[in-house]
């Protein structure tokens, strides 16, 4: 038996895949697709993750159930709509890694947490903060956790503690200027 390259198979696998998609018929279940280097999350911190995983979109990437991987992109988008967090966690943690390439001035982004019925006047006010303070007000106490203001590459994380969002609902959000409507989510618990 011989051996390809691995060049040669992420190749044939591509051929593969354009003959399956112009015959509108499904590819092998026999082909494995490798990940590209923008499917894998940036961050700071080692992350497991299983090839289910790599292929389907959850919340929990991590062994740790109660660490998040959420990206933005220079499409003004989240990768994920919902945050699940199981209930046996006390503390949550948030990596957000933005994988544009746009910087902070242009394309910036961040994940506040608020409640659903704060939401409005927090991007109000963090809009009145304006970019000094990373469109979030500074001390406000609607704010249960927020990002540093990140532009293409970078990455932060933030904990907190998840007694909050047991009693009524909570959003995530991206406060830059514009960025709320199509940058946001639920996170509920499990």
């Amino acid at each position: 038996m011989t051996l390809k390259p691995l060049w040669q198979l992420g190749f044939s696998t591509a051929i593969m895949m354009a003959i399956s998609a112009c015959s509108q018929e499904p590819a092998p279940a026999s082909v494995a697709i490798p990940p590209t280097p923008a499917s894998i999350p940036h961050t700071n911190h080692t992350m497991a993750s299983s090839p289910e995983a790599a292929s389907t979109p959850t919340s929990h990437t991590s062994q740790n159930d109660c660490e998040i991987a959420l990206n933005g992109t220079d499409a003004m988008q989240f990768s994920l709509k919902q945050i699940e967090i199981p209930a046996h966690c006390t503390q949550a943690t948030i990596h957000l890694s933005h994988t544009g390439k746009l910087p902070k001035t242009a394309m910036g982004h961040n994940v506040v947490i608020t409640s659903q019925a704060h939401l409005r006047g927090v991007l109000s006010d963090g809009l009145q903060a304006g970019k000094e303070h990373e469109f979030v007000k500074p001390n406000d106490e609607r704010v249960l956790a927020h990002s540093k203001l990140l532009g293409g590459g970078e990455s932060d994380s933030i904990t907190f503690d998840t007694a909050l969002l047991k009693t009524e609902p909570y959003v995530f959000v991206c406060s830059f200027p514009g960025h709320s409507g199509p940058m946001r989510g639920t996170i509920v618990i499990q």
